[in-house]
């Protein structure tokens, strides 16, 4: 059997301490995220759209979002890195974020379009972590409520057939379910099978990697050459048909995994503490609920694109990168009194964690 390896972040204890390297890889993630965002659904809505001309700044944006388009599976590659523990702190504190952010969703809607109050309340509180429109939210959900299972089988299994289950997975998730597009796989990555094939991705990364410094440019020109990969030929597909072989915005798309997971390992090479980046990436899911929520996602897409409706390509791109900046920082700290809020619920509950444990470690 093969050796585990024990993390540059992890101590031989029962707690995993987190390093402020993956904290810092969140944030920079929900940036990508936010930048991405802006981009397709606000400034740049021609770059999904590969019937569309290609102009310069079409071009040029595509060319970017190559390097962006990895948010989400770095998001689930860190989660399985350290692995979830299903607690009830865990459960409630995921509903209590997304039943705080859909309720100030709701009462936009009801503001800003004049509505009148029906069941969207209980949907976007009771019901919030079922009747979302968070498709990410869904599938997370799922991945915790799988993950006892997952840490068990991935805890006894030796490397060598939780490689092979990885090949199995990728067999599924790019051969199946993106090359072929066969219904009954996960043809589009927007799906709990492909946060479960990341998960075991991430956690064994975890028990038989250890990146080195050394390695950092190998990560980086792997994340790069992946990116420019996925930016040129997206582009392409805006002149000629590649849709034989070629879904750019499938999150199983094979380049955008091995990118995401060479930006994962890039992250792992550096080792540092900071209170302030531990603290502000917590507010990176309220900030993803925020610009993302179904009703008031308008009001920030709609605004950036009159703001920069007669700008040249290049103030665009950068009108982009300000917007998702500012929006991240600004809804991280915001954060911080939902936090305060809600802690002495969640620390009622821990006790039930104590009297109560759904699963040992």
């Amino acid at each position: 059997m093969s050796k585990t390896i024990t993390p540059p972040n992890q101590n031989t204890g029962n707690q995993l301490i987190r390093q402020s390297n993956n904290e810092l890889l969140r944030i920079v993630c929900m940036f990508f995220i936010m930048f991405h965002h802006f981009i397709i659904h606000s400034i740049f809505p021609d770059v999904v759209h590969s019937d569309s001309a290609l102009d310069t700044g079409t071009a040029v944006a595509t060319l970017t979002e190559g390097f962006l388009y990895i948010g989400v599976n770095c998001f689930v590659l860190i989660s399985g890195y350290y692995q979830i523990r299903l607690r009830w702190r865990s459960i409630f504190n995921i509903f209590l974020v997304c039943a705080f952010y859909g309720l100030i969703e709701y009462f936009f809607h009801l503001w800003h379009d004049n509505a009148n109050i029906g069941m969207g309340v209980i949907n976007y509180s009771i019901l919030i972590l079922s009747h979302g429109n968070w498709w990410f939210i869904h599938c997370y959900v799922i991945l915790m409520l799988l993950s006892p299972i997952l840490n068990a089988a991935i805890k006894q299994l030796p490397q060598k057939q939780l490689f092979y289950i990885i090949i199995c997975l990728t067999i599924c998730q790019v051969y199946f379910g993106y090359f072929w597009q066969i219904p009954l796989y996960d043809t589009s990555g927007y799906h709990f099978l492909q946060f479960v094939y990341l998960y075991v991705i991430g956690s064994y990364l975890r028990r038989y990697t250890r990146p080195e410094k050394r390695s950092r440019s190998k990560y980086f020109a792997v994340y790069a050459v992946c990116a420019l990969i996925w930016g040129v030929l997206t582009c392409l597909g805006h002149k000629y048909d590649l849709t034989s072989f070629w879904w750019a915005f499938n999150y199983n798309n094979p380049i955008l995994v091995i990118e995401a997971i060479a930006f994962f390992l890039l992250f792992q090479t550096f080792s540092f503490k900071s209170p302030v980046v531990n603290k502000l990436a917590v507010g990176t899911l309220a900030a993803y609920l925020l610009q993302d929520g179904v009703y008031s996602r308008s009001l920030w897409y709609d605004t950036a694109a009159r703001l920069t409706a007669t700008a040249i390509w290049p103030v665009k791109l950068l009108a982009s990168l300000l917007f998702s900046v500012v929006f991240l920082i600004v809804v991280m700290y915001a954060d911080q009194l939902r936090i305060r809020m809600t802690r002495p619920i969640l620390d009622k509950i821990s006790k039930l964690d104590k009297k109560y444990p759904l699963f040992d470690d």
